[in-house]
């Protein structure tokens, strides 16, 4: 039988529960402490010292440290962006964060009642495909101490990264009944798009650098400068930027959600900006195509986009739920 994490695993899981006596985790004068120093000049609840709770429910209280250990661990060095924001930018970027920060903690607390484990073997397997994809043992450990993560950091988030994918698929896996109205409305749906896009990605600069490049190509745009040239010339995205920002033959629901319903919905051929979590900026232009095969022919392939789309929603039913229960209080946020 395989060994299973059980130490490390339960050490996790167990601080999903927070800390209520508002000592603070943050080593002081360490790069992290002195990085929320530095934040609270802008907003003062981030105050390393004071080390207030940020959110509160039933089960836990996110403060400052466990707030800010979590983000870095997602974020990396990129955390450290913050720094360049303004005051307005940063709040609706701490709030954003500090909701998936609680969220994941609802969820590992879940799991833990579900008793979902991981075997140490899964976890070596990823762990030697980040160490190959990496270039070996040194590049690997080098890149990590770029972004200030040491490698048991990662082994635990790698860790609660497995359980809750385990924990969703249990979820999702849930049988659904097809609905043949359903099907019928899917196929009478636009059910492929092509767009062209740019993306502007959040980097540790100032924001009013970032403010001036987005001035700018709005500014092209406007003198309707052709988009794909645009999109070769300031797009962050390799892939499609020397291609000028085109994707093509894009299905319904292959997209993160929030770009999904972007492509699928605005009007076509009208500009569009979108800007997700991590305040990454996208500049689209879009096409749509109505499915011209006959009905029976797809319906196969309606059926599986049906009942994936299903059990997407039974997921966000049930962590809207659980976040019914926890009773979540987000502690209101006022920047400088």
């Amino acid at each position: 039988m395989r060994r299973l994490l059980a130490g490390g695993l339960t050490l996790f899981l167990l601080s999903a529960c927070g800390d209520r006596d508002g000592k603070s985790g943050l080593a002081k004068q360490s790069p992290l402490y002195r990085f929320a120093t530095g934040l609270a000049v802008k907003m003062p609840s981030l105050d390393p010292q004071r080390n207030q709770p940020l959110a509160t429910c039933r089960f836990f209280t996110v403060r400052v440290d466990s707030f800010i250990l979590e983000a870095h661990n997602e974020l990396g060095r990129g955390l450290f962006s913050w720094a360049g924001m303004d005051s307005a930018r940063l709040l609706q970027t701490v709030t954003a964060q500090l909701d998936k920060v609680v969220e994941r903690k609802l969820l590992l607390r879940h799991a833990q009642l579900l008793q979902i484990k991981v075997a140490k073997a899964e976890l070596d397997t990823i762990l030697l495909r980040l160490v190959r994809q990496n270039g070996g043992k040194q590049a690997f450990r080098r890149r990590l101490a770029q972004d200030g993560l040491t490698v048991h950091q990662l082994k635990l988030r790698l860790a609660q990264d497995l359980v809750l994918k385990k924990q969703a698929e249990q979820i999702k896996n849930q049988p659904v009944q097809i609905e043949e109205q359903a099907l019928r409305a899917l196929y009478e749906q636009e059910r492929m798009a092509a767009f062209r896009h740019i993306l502007v990605i959040n980097r540790a600069e100032s924001d009013s650098s970032r403010k001036r490049q987005l001035e700018e190509l709005e500014y092209q745009i406007k003198l309707f400068v052709d988009f794909a040239k645009l999109a070769r010339k300031y797009s962050d995205d390799s892939q499609s930027g020397k291609n000028g920002g085109l994707y093509q033959n894009v299905p319904r629901g292959h997209l993160p959600p929030l770009l999904d319903e972007v492509v699928f919905t605005a009007p076509l051929g009208v500009v569009q900006h979108v800007w997700d979590e991590k305040a990454d900026h996208f500049v689209l232009v879009i096409h749509r195509e109505k499915e011209t095969r006959p009905f029976d022919q797809v319906r196969g392939e309606l059926e599986r986009q049906w009942a994936e789309g299903k059990k997407q929603k039974q997921y966000r039913e049930f962590l809207d739920s659980l976040k019914r229960d926890a009773q979540i209080h987000l502690i209101h946020q006022s920047p400088q």
